[in-house]
């Protein structure tokens, strides 16, 4: 089932996108005091009241990935306190930098920023972006914000962080202050969020699909961007199915289901890690059929044909795997979303980790460079290598 809320601001994001004034609404829509001029002219009173309501649901409904559970240990709930208040962003500054590729982005700092903290976190945004940048040698969003807000009481040095869905979209991170740039760039989140880009989502369903797809490329980019070394990438991942597997107390719900629900019965783990794993099991699939049929392909390659083609809109979990068979010419993404949407417990992991060479013996994680996958997984470490590294300067 739908969240009501989403499902709202999905009807009314649909019949508003059509209407060139309403779309004026939506990339001003931060602009409250001007809502009432744009309409006037264009709507009569009933209509601008219904569209108002349905304008201020969608725009609350979609943060729709935000995170205070630590993804990598069990259980850990980050608790955060007082930085969710607008007004730490009146006397903002902005920064406002091009790439090499021509790309812009914006990153804000919020009031309670200190001007001494601030070139610190700016390396550090600078860092995760060009991580992302190593997925398929660009940014998947031309322009997006960074917002970056000091915390009050919350753990980690990264302990809370979430996507909107606006125009251009903003990626918004909470920070301890007193955190080192090398505790900021160990830290996950930033990863996580924004690798929420490389799929135009709409978060009205399975919410897995999309919270796999960033616990898959958080660890993909920190390795990929030098923070680890491929075995401890793969650890990691192992690690993460481990703790999907081990949360069985909704093992009566469907994935689809239990993802919908999400909000009651917290289980973050199965959740995350069974997209995750959906995500890797695609990737390998694509990596076999470009192996079997002598061409380059890879999950990397079908997210940047996604990005190229797709952008302007945002779609389904259901419509993007439609999307990538098609841009695939396969049937991978359609067929692993039917398998995990009725999964009952995460899918068998070992399996697909042991045809790449990654073995597994008491917890701990080997490399068998004699597997039937293994230039595919170390082409999952390596990414896109010397193209994607100068492009990212």
């Amino acid at each position: 089932m739908c969240n009501p809320l989403l499902h709202i601001k999905c009807k009314a994001y649909c019949l508003l996108a059509k209407n060139k004034v309403i779309n004026k609404l939506m990339n001003n829509a931060n602009k409250s005091h001007s809502l009432m001029n744009i309409l006037k002219p264009y709507l009569g009173v009933s209509s601008y009241l219904i569209l108002l309501v349905l304008l201020s649901i969608g725009l609350t409904a979609m943060s729709a990935h935000s995170h205070n559970i630590d993804l990598n240990h069990i259980g850990d709930e980050l608790e955060v306190v007082g930085f969710k208040d607008d007004r730490l962003l009146q006397s903002e500054s902005k920064s406002t930098i091009k790439n090499s590729l021509n790309q812009s982005y914006t990153i804000n700092f919020a009031a309670n920023i200190p001007e001494d903290k601030k070139a610190k976190l700016y390396t550090w945004a600078n860092h995760a972006r060009k991580a992302l940048r190593l997925v398929y040698g660009k940014l998947p969003v031309e322009d997006f914000v960074t917002i970056i807000k000091a915390s009050k009481g919350g753990k980690g040095a990264v302990p809370w962080g979430e996507v909107n869905r606006y125009s251009p979209p903003e990626v918004t991170l909470v920070v301890n202050l007193d955190s080192s740039l090398e505790a900021l760039k160990a830290d996950w989140t930033i990863y996580h969020e924004f690798s929420h880009l490389l799929i135009p989502y709409d978060a009205g369903d399975a919410r897995w699909f999309s919270e796999g797809l960033a616990s898959y490329y958080q660890n993909i980019t920190q390795a990929r961007v030098g923070m680890f070394d491929e075995q401890t990438l793969w650890q990691k991942l192992y690690d993460g199915f481990e703790r999907g597997n081990k949360q069985q107390n909704y093992a009566h719900q469907r994935l689809d289901y239990l993802s919908d629900h999400i909000g009651e019965n917290r289980n973050y783990m199965r959740i995350y890690w069974s997209g995750a794993l959906y995500w890797l099991k695609a990737d390998i699939a694509l990596r076999a059929l470009a192996q079997k049929n002598a061409i380059p392909y890879s999950l990397d390659l079908a997210l940047a044909k996604l990005q190229a083609c797709c952008f302007d809109r945002y779609l389904s979990a259901t419509e993007i795997a439609h999307k990538l068979d098609q841009l695939t010419e396969s049937k991978i993404f359609t067929s692993l979303l039917s398998e995990f949407s009725a999964s009952y417990a995460i899918p068998d992991y070992l399996t697909p980790l042991r045809s790449l060479g990654v073995e597994v013996i008491n917890g701990q994680i080997s490399i068998n460079d004699q597997a039937i996958y293994n230039t595919q997984r170390r082409a999952i470490f390596i990414g896109l290598s010397k193209l994607s590294s100068k492009n990212a300067r």
